[in-house]
């Protein structure tokens, strides 16, 4: 595994220590183990000093939701998910190695309850009370720390937290950073990171019997683009149910929700949001521009006249071996693919074209987003960090390779390329300012796929992306002057 990751670093040209994914055995390290820089089982250790013993309870505000079944946080060992298995012997260690004991609120708090975590937090903080650290769903966690409730990450004397190590995700740092300050970090300290990050998986068998080039030599020879993926769902459509319309039963080229269609615009380094010539955040203008109406125009027509298809019932049209490739985030593979019978992989996003430096695989929700409260005393500041750390840490080592597990454990015969494209999948994750800030910035994170499900020219877009622009200016004047609400 750990050759494979190297190669997967290989592919990327990143100058990032090599990362393997998958251990011998996923017993948690504390980092002191094994030799140099590597622990016993091959994987980079932390910087945390050996000595650290703080005797303190550390108290933790996580969220979960009532719908989805989602529980990152107070994992109790009982439950028999591998997972949440991971995730218990992932806190176990850390509070052995650091004299600790995490004690977990957990409350509802995605989607329609962000305002209620806000404000809950928002009550302790009133009432003089603190959390040393906050794990939100990704949207709440943007509206804490848009009303001033979390402090600046990266002006904590003392602080253990060190973001260039490969278990936390700089594309975070990098995207929601206003100024030179930035509230929010994740990466393998949350488990819903691997596993809500977008690639294309493909049925392997029906490539094989179409004599199909494998996806994994067009990444291999850096020719995974979007038109190449295009190309090799021409002529494959089958109207099997005879209706004369594309849906969920019919053998497809491609099969995507709506909501992950935007994916493939963002795997064409087409963001959003971003920084202009003197670091100002801007709507992106090739969203609207040339670029990004070649892409549009290229799905439009992958949809309209090569019959992919945009809707429901896509992971079950995928599952029962209908359609070639499905957009989707790697959660789906392993909640849904059970019932798979063929040999499945996956790969990133598809490039725009060969210049393209590098993959890009986005980040949607829900994740979790840790932040530190204003209101925690300065004296337990640089503890808390080191307590972050070695979660992050431990998590690498420990959650990691068991979600890269579930990922692949419906295979029908092991795939030692898959294994390579996770870890660059996860090497290429980015996060997009304007998906985070969705809901401050118009809700228009999902608006491409919506167009190419309609069959609207994405011509039309443009007054919203300049609605987008004026509530963008208007958010950041607000986060400025400390006046948002």
């Amino acid at each position: 595994m750990l050759v494979l990751a190297l190669s997967a670093s290989v592919l990327l040209s990143c100058k990032r220590d090599p990362e393997p994914t998958t251990p011998q055995d996923t017993t948690a390290t504390t980092g002191d183990s094994g030799n140099g820089d590597y622990d016993a089982n091959g994987y980079l250790k932390d910087h945390l000093p050996a000595d650290l013993n703080y005797d303190e309870d550390i108290l933790v505000l996580g969220w979960n939701t009532d719908t989805e079944g989602i529980q990152e946080f107070g994992a109790d060992g009982s439950s028999a998910d591998e997972i949440d298995l991971s995730i218990f012997t992932r806190d176990e260690s850390v509070q052995d190695r650091l004299g600790v004991t995490l004690k977990y609120t957990v409350i509802i708090g995605s989607n329609s309850q962000e305002n209620n975590f806000m404000q809950s937090l928002q009550n302790v903080v009133s009432g003089g009370d603190y959390f040393d650290f906050v794990g939100a769903y990704t949207r709440t966690a943007a509206i804490c720390a848009a009303a001033g409730l979390y402090r600046d990450l990266g002006d904590i004397d003392g602080s253990y937290l060190d973001f260039e190590m490969p278990w936390w995700n700089q594309s975070l740092i990098e995207e929601t950073s206003i100024g030179d300050t930035f509230y929010l970090c994740t990466g393998d300290i949350s488990p819903l990171f691997i596993q809500m990050v977008y690639c294309i998986y493909f049925n392997a068998d029906l490539f094989e019997d179409y004599g199909l080039e494998s996806p994994y030599d067009l990444v291999a020879s850096n020719e995974w683009t979007l038109e190449r993926m295009i190309a090799l769902g021409k002529g494959f459509y089958q109207d099997e149910n005879h209706n004369q319309e594309v849906d969920a039963a019919d053998v497809i080229p491609m099969v995507g929700a709506y909501w992950d269609w935007p994916a493939l615009l963002h795997g064409c380094d087409v963001p959003w949001i971003v920084r202009d010539e003197t670091g100002t955040l801007t709507v992106n203008p090739e969203c609207y521009g040339e670029k990004g109406l070649d892409v549009m125009e290229k799905l439009l027509n992958f949809v309209q006249v090569d019959s992919a298809f945009v809707g429901d019932g896509v992971t079950e049209n995928f599952v029962a071996g209908n359609s070639l490739m499905l957009i989707a985030h790697h959660g789906t593979a392993s909640r849904n693919f059970r019932e798979v019978s063929f040999e499945y992989g996956c790969v990133p996003t598809p490039k725009y074209d060969s210049t393209q430096s590098q993959y890009y695989s986005t980040v949607r929700q829900p994740i979790s987003m840790f932040g530190i409260p204003s209101a925690v005393p300065a004296d337990r500041l640089a503890m808390d960090t080191a307590v972050m750390e070695a979660l992050a840490s431990a998590g690498y080592r420990t959650t990691t390779p068991v979600v890269f597990d579930k990922i692949m454990q419906y295979q029908t015969s092991a795939s030692p390329e898959m294994t390579e494209m996770l870890a660059l999948v996860r090497e290429t994750q980015i996060f997009d300012f304007g998906r985070i800030y969705t809901r401050d910035l118009g809700s228009y994170c999902d608006e491409p796929g919506a167009f190419i499900r309609d069959n609207r020219p994405w011509t039309e877009f443009r007054p919203q992306a300049e609605q987008m622009q004026t509530l963008l200016d208007e958010f950041i004047r607000k986060i400025q002057t400390g006046t948002y609400q």
